[in-house]
C-alpha cells in the first residue's frame, strides 16, 4: 500500500482501523515518509497492531521521501520471526507458519530517477529473491 505518509497519528489510526475492518493482518507499506535514525524503526500502534519502518531520506529540496515498512497485527507480531533491512528501498518480513512465509516490501525508483539507482535497485531486489525465496516455478 502506498500511503503517501504515515507522518501523522490520524494517519497511521486510519490505516490500523482499515486493516482491522478488513481483517488484514500484514500490510506492505511504501512511502511512508518518516525520518528516523535507526535502520529499522518499530511502533507500536492502537489494537495491538506494530508498524516496523525502514527510514526515508531527504531529497535534494530536504523533503522527506520513500521509506518502506510493514504493519503486523497482534497475530502477526505473534508469528513474526524476522525482519530483515536490505537496503532504504527493500525490507524482507519472515513469519512463522507452515509453510513460513517471506514477504518482500519494495518501493521502486519512479520513471523519472537516475538510471544508477535504478538499476541498484533492480540488482538489489533480484540478489534478494533469489537468496530469501526459495520457490521453485514449474
Amino acid at each position: 500500500m502506498n500511503t503517501r505518509t504515515l507522518r501523522s497519528p490520524h494517519k497511521q489510526i486510519e490505516l490500523c482501523a482499515l486493516a482491522q475492518d478488513y481483517k488484514i493482518d500484514v500490510i506492505g507499506i511504501q512511502e511512508h515518509r518518516t525520518v528516523h535514525d535507526d535502520q529499522l524503526q518499530y511502533e507500536n500502534l492502537i489494537e495491538g497492531f506494530q508498524l516496523i519502518t525502514s527510514s526515508a531520506w531527504r531529497n535534494s529540496m530536504g523533503a522527506a521521501v520513500g521509506g518502506v515498512g510493514v504493519l503486523l497485527s497482534n497475530f502477526a507480531r505473534k508469528v513474526l520471526v524476522s525482519v530483515c533491512y536490505i537496503s532504504p528501498r527493500i525490507l524482507k518480513v519472515t513469519l512463522n507458519g507452515n509453510p513460513q512465509t517471506t514477504i518482500i516490501v519494495t518501493y521502486s525508483p519512479t520513471n523519472v530517477a537516475d538510471e544508477d539507482d535504478v538499476t541498484d535497485f533492480y540488482n538489489q531486489l533480484t540478489k534478494a529473491t533469489r537468496k530469501y525465496l526459495h520457490t521453485t516455478f514449474s
